[in-house]
């Protein structure tokens, strides 16, 4: 694990998803959104992808949730996309 990532304080990640959440202006915010957010703020994807898990996990401030897609119904295939809400 990245030592900036496991190093990182609840206060410090609480600070990262709500600086998160302003940048978009919204209270979801898609998981390829996070992604392109943090590459663009220097993380590596391994961090990103350990980032993502502990803001789901331990910040208390989103929910994980998932859009369900279907271009047809009955759908031959489903799709779904990840997001995270802010709840707090």
């Amino acid at each position: 694990m990245s030592e900036r990532i496991k190093s990182m304080s609840l206060k410090e990640l609480r600070k990262l998803v709500r600086e998160l959440f302003k940048h978009y202006g919204r209270d979801e915010v898609y998981k390829d959104e996070f992604f392109e957010y943090f590459r663009n703020k220097g993380f590596k994807d391994e961090e990103i992808k350990i980032l993502w898990v502990k803001v789901i996990g331990k910040s208390g401030l989103v929910r994980l949730s998932f859009h369900i897609i279907a271009d047809e119904l009955p759908p031959k295939e489903i799709k779904s996309k990840a997001f995270i809400k802010l709840i707090r």
